[in-house]
């Protein structure tokens, strides 16, 4: 009977040191998933701005959407 109290608080003890680091565990993956998502949004930025040519070192006379003209020669 006396093991069965032992083996009881035992297990009493590791449930609650797990409990214990398994919600500090969540709460680290909580941040870290929040880090990841404003690093994929900046990185989602960037790649859209370069795609776009706003990091270009000579500034575009031409647009994608408008054709350039040319003046008729005289």
């Amino acid at each position: 009977m006396e093991t069965n109290i032992v083996y009881i608080s035992a297990g009493i003890v590791a449930l609650l040191i797990f409990v214990f680091v398994a919600r500090r565990l969540l709460r680290l993956a909580m941040k870290l998933t929040l880090v990841g998502v404003v690093l994929l949004a900046v990185l989602a930025g960037a790649g859209y701005g370069w795609w776009n040519g706003w990091f270009a070192s000579q500034p575009r006379t031409q647009h994608r959407g408008a054709p350039a003209r040319t003046a008729a020669p005289r």
